[in-house]
């Protein structure tokens, strides 16, 4: 993924969004990826402390947060309905950002496998329609079969 350092993007107004809501200044996260990202991305990440949160960074949130909805997890616990076949649907998202969110491919993999081997064989696709509903919108059965293709 391509990042822009020359204007504020969404990870700036997400940064500029906890700030001006905690009202206390956030802790610049994820050191351990600054390092990754280089020193522009550490940069942007002290811009995004020193500069207001504005109308503009909320319109952006608001627009990225529409874009991942139907795959971001949010980790609420709010899940509606058990699977019927035993997957546990809740841990399955975690899986993911794991692997996806943070580039901890092997954990996440490792975390699946210590499902029993009955749930591990479990495929969403073989069944009609998913009993697991997302009151954040986030699409259950297609994020499940995704963690069920890359870890099984």
């Amino acid at each position: 993924m391509e990042h822009s350092y020359s204007r504020r993007g969404f990870l700036a107004a997400g940064r500029g969004a906890c700030r001006h809501q905690m009202g206390a200044p956030e802790r610049i996260g994820g050191y351990r990826h600054c390092l990754h990202d280089g020193p522009r991305q550490f940069e942007e990440n002290l811009r995004a402390m020193a500069e207001p949160y504005s109308e503009k960074d909320e319109k952006l949130l608001a627009q990225q947060l529409a874009r991942i909805a139907p795959i971001y997890c949010r980790m609420c616990g709010s899940c509606t309905g058990v699977c019927e076949r035993g997957v546990p649907v809740p841990d399955m998202p975690r899986f993911l950002s794991y692997a996806e969110g943070y580039g901890q491919f092997a954990m996440a993999r490792e975390r699946f496998l210590e499902l029993p081997a009955r749930v591990r064989a479990i495929r969403c696709t073989d069944c009609v329609s998913c009993s697991v509903d997302c009151p954040n919108g986030v699409r259950v059965r297609e994020r499940v079969s995704r963690v069920q293709e890359l870890f099984a």
